[in-house]
């Protein structure tokens, strides 16, 4: 007679129990070196929110993946709300992330997350301007919590707590019209980010990025360098050479191969601009990795 054949006693993941309230905060934590850190999306039919501090990480969902960076808040929404995969996010081994999360639920809540999500072109990770707001209310909001708290099971019984206030105000934030310079909405630092970020394996033309904003060459350089910070040449040249370090980590692509991916066809010019952010030259760089 054969054995029986023993399961094992794995815990299954508690659905959270359902809210009849506006805003609801079911989880609350945070993330810390933790090189190979991964999770969902999101859970149940609960929306997430994902404010990273520093490091890098990734979201891959199907086909696509996200790089995230320091300054970028996520919003995942479930898969009974979009019918779409929710995804997953993943650490930058050699630079993890350092990130705050929200699990949170609520009629009011989920309707202002899709608001959100709608103004960022459904993008699920996007540095908004209000970054600074965003990550004070998210300190806020650790003053209430210890690290990893899950209240998913709570009912509607237990009354709102300040988390949920703050929750609110953070989505407000989030939800409230980004400033606007000149009379361009377009250039907004999502969309000039975006944009870079897309053609970044093509050298950058002034000209054909102010013909797809429809503005003039001038009028871009000078809201752009408002909304960004900066020159839009050395924004480009820094989201250009950061990926360059992600590349560089590849030993099967030569120096030429990761400036032609990031769009400088004279390996030497791109070496130029690499020591002029970095320190030293592309071939040190790996090397000291």
């Amino acid at each position: 007679m054969s054995k029986a054949r023993l399961k094992p006693n794995r815990p299954r993941p508690k659905v959270s129990v359902p809210t009849e309230l506006a805003y609801r905060v079911r989880t609350f934590g945070w993330i810390h070196d933790q090189p190979y850190h991964s999770t969902h999306g999101t859970h149940g039919d609960d929306v997430m929110l994902t404010v990273v501090r520093s490091g890098r990480g990734f979201y891959l969902r199907g086909k696509d993946r996200i790089e995230v960076t320091g300054s970028m808040v996520g919003l995942v929404l479930p898969q009974s709300v979009t019918d779409q995969d929710v995804g997953i996010l993943m650490a930058d081994p050699d630079e993890p992330y350092n990130h705050d999360y929200c699990r949170f639920a609520g009629h009011q809540a989920v309707d202002a997350a899709k608001r959100i999500l709608q103004a960022h072109d459904q993008q699920p990770f996007f540095k908004p301007q209000s970054i600074a707001q965003v990550l004070d209310l998210m300190r806020q909001m650790r003053g209430y919590r210890v690290r990893h708290t899950d209240v998913s099971q709570q009912s509607d019984s237990r009354p709102p707590s300040p988390m949920e206030g703050l929750l609110a105000c953070l989505l407000a934030v989030l939800e409230s019209a980004e400033p606007v310079v000149g009379d361009e909405k377009n250039l907004s630092a999502d969309r000039l980010y975006r944009y870079l970020h897309d053609h970044m394996a093509q050298p950058l033309s002034l000209d054909h990025m102010a013909e797809a904003f429809g503005v003039s060459k001038e009028h871009l350089c000078r809201v752009a360098k408002t909304v960004l910070g900066m020159t839009i040449v050395n924004q480009a040249e820094q989201i250009k050479i950061d990926w360059a370090t992600v590349l560089l980590h590849q030993p099967e692509l030569s120096i030429a191969d990761v400036a032609r991916r990031v769009g400088y066809v004279d390996p030497l010019y791109f070496s130029k601009v690499f020591r002029k952010h970095m320190g030293a030259s592309p071939r040190q760089w790996r090397q000291g990795l």
